[in-house]
């Protein structure tokens, strides 16, 4: 048997120091962005549900997915499958949550699973989340180093400069591409040969 219910857990995020719930896999796939974006700055699953008049002169309820603070920018949003775009509670939750953003100083987003999960970035930064509290960082520094020096680079050529085995350099950079010490372009698939940068800070 398939099972084709609503997918639910539970999240450990590093940015707000707690388990966040999730009721649905675009939901979930989501929170690998907000906490990689360092330009978010605070966001909460289901934080109000607002209440609002519509056309028809009938109160309507609806819960936002998420509020997503970026610095002075506030925004609430939906995360919806594109084939549920058009239904009418789809249709409904996005007039409130709209209505409701702009009389409050908010915007209103929607986040769909084929945006998400478009090439390769949410692949990547599940690799690099797995990484993310890593403890053993022993080679932090020295990778850090080398890159310094560096136009550009990969795990394969660090694992060659510093004389270390790819199993030891792999974790280490995906914990600094996590946390963004080190870039690389996440739209390709990342393996020992894709190239990485240092981020100038």
């Amino acid at each position: 048997m398939i099972y084709t219910g609503p997918i639910r857990g539970e999240f450990p995020s590093l940015k707000l120091g707690r388990m966040v719930r999730y009721s649905s896999s675009i939901e979930r796939d989501l929170l690998y962005f907000l906490e990689y974006w360092q330009i978010v700055t605070w966001y909460q699953e289901q934080p109000k549900t607002i209440e609002w008049v519509m056309k028809d002169n009938q109160v309507h309820r609806y819960t936002p997915d998420y509020e997503i603070h970026e610095g002075t920018l506030r925004s609430i949003a939906e995360c919806k499958p594109v084939s549920h775009l058009e239904s009418s509670q789809a249709v409904r939750q996005r007039e409130i949550g709209q209505a409701w953003a702009e009389a409050h100083g908010y915007q209103f987003i929607t986040f769909t699973d084929t945006e998400l999960r478009r090439g390769h970035q949410l692949d990547n930064l599940k690799l690099f989340w797995r990484y993310a509290r890593l403890r053993q960082l022993q080679w932090k520094q020295p990778i850090l180093e080398q890159m310094g020096g560096r136009a550009g680079g990969s795990v394969k050529g660090l694992c060659q400069q510093l004389h270390i085995l790819p199993e030891e350099a792999m974790p280490v950079v995906c914990y600094l591409l996590f946390h963004q010490h080190l870039h690389t372009d996440l739209n390709l698939p990342f393996s020992i040969s894709t190239p990485l940068w240092l981020v100038r800070r």
